[in-house]
């Protein structure tokens, strides 16, 4: 089912950073909710990287020093699940959900998963040896693309 944009409750601004998803009322900036998605730090920039895709009822969070996946509820911010991603790779994830499937991507790999976070399956794409492979995902008029450089 697909509400209308004018629908859909947008009370809470989600932000990720240094590890944690925080919802943020719209109206005062008040932290109304915290999830620490990971404690991992990348050695090089010392970042805790999350990459973000807020649906109109949930919040994936990964993380791109770990496997790690959180699925939030929006706008409650209830942790309603923490799964470990079955890629073998890190670095920037790039999430679309389609229908009733959930996709992650990463340097060349792609996994689905349903939207409670069990996974269906995973693909590589022959990339075996290098460090950052931006990968993009899509379907029509749902695309996410993760093309920054991400050189160290």
């Amino acid at each position: 089912m697909y509400r209308r944009d004018d629908e859909i409750e947008r009370s809470v601004l989600v932000m990720a950073s240094k590890g944690r998803v925080q919802g943020l009322d719209r109206a005062s900036g008040e932290v109304r909710w915290e999830v620490v998605v990971t404690d991992q730090v990348d050695r090089y920039t010392n970042a805790f990287a999350v990459e973000l895709l807020v649906t109109a009822t949930r919040v994936y969070a990964a993380s791109w020093m770990s496997n790690d996946l959180v699925c939030v509820a929006y706008p409650s911010g209830q942790e309603l699940g923490r799964v470990t991603l079955p890629l073998s790779t890190r670095g920037r994830p790039v999430m679309v959900v389609d229908g009733d499937q959930l996709f992650v991507a990463r340097n060349g790999q792609v996994a689905a998963l349903t939207l409670d976070g069990q996974p269906q399956w995973t693909q590589t794409f022959g990339h075996e040896g290098q460090k950052m492979v931006p990968t993009a995902l899509g379907f029509p008029g749902n695309v996410r693309q993760a093309d920054d450089r991400y050189e160290r």
